[in-house]
């Protein structure tokens, strides 16, 4: 009997010991991720950025509606402009050691004065090299005596749904916050915030202040510029979206080297392709693009593609929906050879072209002054057509940023600008050469038309 109650305790010992040292082993396993989650926040913080903004807003005339609210009479009478300054918070990535910076476009489009914030202390006033309303990107650039920290990028076409991230940013203007959590999906269209969507959506949080800042891998690489929430109440509710890196690099490349995003051509019709479609065509994949038309004299035409075809991979990137091709090919850049990978029927097949300039997207045909606050695009002629003013006539104001200079001088959206000082002014080779022979300070005189009214309004050229 006291051999047999000897044996029990002894048992009883082992197994408590093995619980303890099973517990041991947990903690130690999670204390080894959290030592990486600290890790990559050591490794990341310094390269993200708080970014703060001042813009200059015109507030309502209480002559509104009456002759004193003319621009002219304002001007003739010395009227002063009624405006008052807002602030506006986000954050960024430096992404090279000269001083580049990703964030996004909302958090910068028309603002006066845009402040970095480091975590070392520093501060430096950034200029917008350039910005992608439809992708909602924007480049910005600081000089800086020596290098800047950066965040080194990863390869957002390598995540996969599950993988764990953090997120880093500055939300309600505290700085530097790292939340994590994991990728609950990749490729993400659909979502109705920008006109290009392949968003990566994770469960980490990110709250109002969050925008243009780092989702990270547990690599510390950058993997995506957060971007918006999708919330019932502005605050987070485990879904938001981040901006691929591979697709931000993309665009920020195009932003340095023009300015501006200059969308590729490939020539067809297409779809998503859908399961029913797929047994109807008999083709060799179940995903892809569906080409409908092909447009004659097309670099598409020209590469042999087919009605019927289906796109599978652009340069070994994976074209799976609508989603995927427009990010691949609208943002390849034009006069580009590419890759296409597709079936026809149950024979996969590949075919190199060269793509062209997109004729009908405003990344290309506009022009955008931050000084004077407006874009102008040039006439085409699909709009020549609808406006009824032929191509190299004149252009058309497609953007007026209130508190800028062409705002206060009475400027609007869909305006047409005609001449500049009784110089036509219908192509941007027109335009550059008038301005270049203008200095700060010095009055230009516009020639307008709006609706069926012309009109002159008189602007001074601001300082740089």
């Amino acid at each position: 009997m006291r051999t047999c109650m000897i044996t029990i305790l002894s048992c009883l010992l082992t197994i408590a010991t093995s619980s303890a040292q099973t517990l041991d082993d947990d903690i130690r396993q999670l204390e080894r991720m959290s030592d990486a989650f600290a890790k990559v926040s050591a490794k990341v913080q310094a390269g993200v950025v708080a970014v703060s903004t001042e813009r200059i807003v015109a507030t309502a005339s209480p002559y509104r509606g009456m002759p004193f609210d003319d621009p002219l009479f304002r001007r003739f009478f010395r009227i002063p402009e009624r405006e008052r300054k807002t602030q506006g918070l986000g954050s960024g990535v430096i992404v090279s050691p000269d001083g580049y910076v990703l964030t996004n476009n909302h958090v910068v489009e028309g603002t006066d004065k845009i402040i970095i914030d480091l975590t070392d202390g520093r501060s430096f006033e950034a200029r917008i090299v350039g910005t992608d309303e439809s992708s909602d990107v924007a480049v910005l650039k600081v000089d800086a005596e020596e290098d800047l920290p950066i965040v080194p990028k990863g390869d957002s076409d390598d995540l996969k749904v599950g993988q764990w991230v953090l997120a880093i940013g500055n939300p309600f203007g505290l700085q530097h916050t790292v939340t994590y959590g994991i990728v609950s999906a990749v490729g993400r269209g659909d979502v109705g915030i920008v006109d290009v969507e392949d968003f990566i959506q994770t469960d980490a949080a990110i709250n109002p202040g969050n925008s243009g800042g780092a989702l990270v891998n547990l690599r510390g690489e950058l993997i995506g510029i957060n971007t918006a929430i999708l919330s019932q109440n502005g605050g987070y509710q485990g879904i938001g979206f981040a901006i691929p890196v591979n697709l931000a690099t993309r665009i920020k490349e195009q932003l340095i080297e023009y300015g501006e995003v200059l969308v590729g051509y490939l020539g067809i019709s297409y779809q998503t392709l859908s399961p029913a479609m797929a047994d109807a065509l008999g083709t060799g994949t179940g995903s892809g693009v569906l080409i409908n038309e092909v447009h004659a004299d097309s670099p598409a035409e020209k590469a042999g593609l087919k009605r019927g075809d289906v796109i599978v991979s652009i340069d070994s990137g994976k074209v799976a929906n609508e989603d995927d091709f427009r990010s691949r090919i609208g943002l390849a850049g034009s006069e580009k050879n590419i890759k296409v990978e597709f079936w026809r029927g149950n024979q996969k097949r590949t075919v190199r072209t060269r793509l062209e300039v997109s004729e009908s997207t405003s990344g290309l045909i506009s022009s955008r002054n931050e000084l004077l606050g407006w874009e102008l695009q040039e006439i085409t002629k699909d709009l020549s057509r609808r406006i009824g003013y032929r191509p190299g006539s004149a252009l058309i104001i497609t953007d007026v940023i209130p508190g800028k200079t062409a705002y206060r001088s009475g400027l609007r959206r869909l305006d047409l600008l005609l001449e500049i000082n009784r110089q036509p002014v219908g192509t941007f080779e027109e335009l550059r050469d008038v301005l270049a022979g203008l200095d700060a300070g010095d009055e230009m005189l516009l020639l307008i038309r709006r609706s069926r009214r012309a009109f002159y309004v008189v602007i001074r050229m601001p300082g740089s």
